[in-house]
């Protein structure tokens, strides 16, 4: 038996013994499991396994590939994960006392496994280590780590393992990927931890255990996932403050109204005093009277008859988008099948990929032939102390690979043997090699000969004997899979064919398309006339509409630049109260208008009243001055308020 068999079969046997509703099974039964399944991973050499026993020993019947295994169907496996994170029955906030044990083997797995604690969390990831960062965030629930970190070493054997749970959070924070085990998606510890008592504790644990390198990792992920989720939320245009707000808050960003028009919602208005329909400034109501003509598509009696037209259009939209994201899952599923050994004996995965091997191929047999004639080389060289039985075994490999290119790319005026080499063209970009045939199953130019030279060059023989065994059964499965459908669905197959029949039938029938064609003739004109119609009727309704739009637009502007609009009224206020204070600090809000670049009127207005304003407060602070009878407190005062305000009369003077 093949070790990556037996590696199948110890999962099963450990997953199907973890499974908490069997009464039969006792905690040291599964104790027993889980140690026997450790010494087993911990053999040297360590023990092969299949590409989908990772997924499988994680989630149990829950992974991908119990939905394609008919044998895996049949069973319940209960999953490490759910194994490590499983609860309590009889104690409140508490794990199963087999969850200790579990965890701890995860981590082994993860991170010790063939040699991967070597490298640490930042090197290269073996293949338990790969699926457990390309679980979900709703499988990763199931592990519990808020229980095993909160409760820890203190809550007894109940409560978990707070180093192996706080060492596999590290690793999925630092590493995390999406479903494709590539793509890199940045986890919220919040998902996993909601306490804030144990985020504190995981942190403190990170800061005293972990590797600055890995620190930053975890940071850098962070930041990505806060940043993406900051470019979803960003709004569309940012705040403005209303005329009642204090004197000291943020107006740097008060003119980016006018930085460019901004597209309003058409179910709303861009100020808030618009929700109750009354506008705040002057006396302008912008509530629509019940005997005008409406100024929006949702008031007009049409639109009732046409929302259920619109959520139909939503629905098929919706559709759509369904069906393509669908697709693309059912390419990527395809694309990672057909990258898999159909024998099994090579692992897909980083260091092998049948698909970059079919793309490549023109490199892969020049590779091939190469290093075959150099074996030969060496063997010859050896011959008379090993014989010539590996020789000829070599020189049977190089002959079919030559006979490959000279069946399909022999030149028309023929040529010697020493240019066959030469019809592998490195100068065409990676695809289809010309008239090379194809070592991917799938394709109708597959070629088992080419298949097996380039990918199983070095199996054994009883390598072979066993893949083609277990290919055949699971052909054998789906055959028989396939028969179980149509009996299952005969009916409706029988249907179907009959309606093909009827179509065809119906199809050549010239008089039924002619029919057919004038029919749809007659809708596009009715089409067309609905439509001219419509734009005639709803011509007066849009222009009222874009009317509105326009003085909502600029009331939504008034309202962003209110504050400096009231800048000039308010200084004239703190001149009468002699406030000379407020008034420096009112006059520094406008000199955000430039005075001279800037194209609004009304904001060059405001800038030169508030201007006359400052002079007036200077004249009044001089008179201060000057007076013998002011106090020595008043004279301070006017000697710091009138400082800075030359200061600023100064600066508008440079600009």
């Amino acid at each position: 038996m093949p070790d990556a068999d037996r590696s199948a079969i110890e999962i099963k046997i450990l997953l199907r013994n973890l499974d908490p509703t069997k009464t039969n099974i006792k905690h040291k039964d599964r104790l027993r499991k889980l140690q026997k399944f450790r010494q087993y991973v911990s053999a040297n050499p360590p023990p092969e396994f299949y590409d989908d026993d990772y997924p499988m020993l994680l989630l149990g019947s829950e992974s991908p590939t119990a939905d394609e295994d008919e044998d895996l169907m049949r069973v319940n496996l209960f999953g490490l994960v759910r194994a490590v994170g499983c609860p309590s029955s009889d104690h409140k906030d508490s794990l199963k006392r087999s969850a200790r044990p579990a965890i701890s083997l995860m981590k082994h797995l993860c991170l010790d496994f063939d040699g991967a604690s070597e490298e640490g969390i930042l090197g290269e990831l073996n293949g338990f280590a790969a699926a457990f960062c390309a679980l979900t965030t709703p499988q990763l629930r199931n592990l519990k780590l808020n229980i095993h970190i909160g409760t820890g070493d203190s809550g007894g054997s109940r409560g978990g393992s707070k180093e192996d749970a706080c060492q596999l959070l590290a690793l999925l924070l630092a590493r995390h990927t999406d479903t494709d085990y590539e793509t890199p998606k940045a986890l919220n510890l919040s998902d996993l931890l909601p306490n804030d008592a144990e985020r504190a504790e995981f942190q403190k644990w990170l800061d005293q255990n972990v590797r600055a390198d890995v620190r930053a990792a975890i940071k850098k992920m962070e930041s990505a996932r806060v940043n993406a989720a900051g470019t979803k939320s960003s709004s569309l245009m940012g705040g403005g403050g209303g005329a009642g707000e204090a004197d000291d808050e943020d107006d740097d960003d008060i003119l980016g109204a006018f930085g460019g028009k901004k597209v309003l919602d058409r179910g709303g208005v861009a100020f808030a005093a618009t929700k109750t329909g009354k506008s705040t400034m002057g006396d302008l109501d912008l509530e629509a009277k019940e005997d005008k003509i409406p100024t929006r598509w949702s008031e007009s009696e049409m639109a009732t008859e046409n929302k259920e037209r619109a959520a139909g259009a939503i629905f098929l939209e919706e559709e759509k988008e369904r069906a393509l994201e669908e697709k693309k899952k059912a390419e990527e599923e395809k694309r990672r099948l057909i990258s898999r050994d159909p024998l099994g004996i090579r692992v897909a995965g980083r260091h092998f990929d049948l698909l970059d091997i079919e793309t490549n191929r023109e490199r892969v047999l020049r590779e091939a032939l190469d290093e075959i004639e150099d074996e030969i080389e060496r063997e010859l060289a050896l011959a008379n102390q090993t014989g010539v039985e590996r020789v000829n075994w070599l020189e049977a490999q190089r002959q079919a690979l030559l006979a490959v290119i000279e069946r399909e790319n022999a030149p028309k005026d023929g040529g010697g043997a020493d240019d066959k080499l030469a019809l592998i063209n490195p100068d065409v970009s990676n695809g289809a090699g010309k008239g090379l045939p194809s070592i991917l199953p799938t394709s109708p130019n597959f070629d088992p000969i080419l298949f097996l030279t380039s990918v199983h060059r070095n199996a054994s023989f009883q390598e072979l004997q066993d893949s083609t065994s277990r290919l055949s059964r699971k052909t054998d499965t789906q055959v028989e899979r396939l028969q179980n459908l149509v009996r299952d669905n005969f009916a409706l197959f029988i249907k179907c064919s009959e309606g093909i029949d009827i179509f065809g039938s119906n199809a050549s029938d010239s008089q039924g398309m002619k029919q057919l064609s004038n029919q749809f003739t007659t809708l596009d004109n009715l089409a067309d006339s609905c439509s001219d119609q419509a734009r005639k009727s709803f011509k007066p309704l849009l222009d009222n509409t874009n009317e509105v739009r326009k003085v909502q637009s600029a009331l939504a502007v008034l309202q962003r630049v209110a504050p400096l609009l009231t800048v000039p009224g308010l200084m004239r206020q703190h001149i009468e109260n002699a406030n000379f204070s407020a008034v420096v600090k009112a006059y520094r809000k406008i000199l955000v208008i430039d005075k001279y670049h800037f194209d609004v009127e009304l904001l060059r207005y405001v800038r030169t009243k508030a201007g006359e304003a400052a002079q007036d407060a200077r004249h009044d602070l001089e008179l201060i001055l000057a007076d013998e009878t002011s106090s020595a407190n008043s004279l301070l005062d006017a000697i710091r308020d009138l400082g800075e305000l030359l200061e600023l009369l100064e600066k508008e003077d440079d600009l």
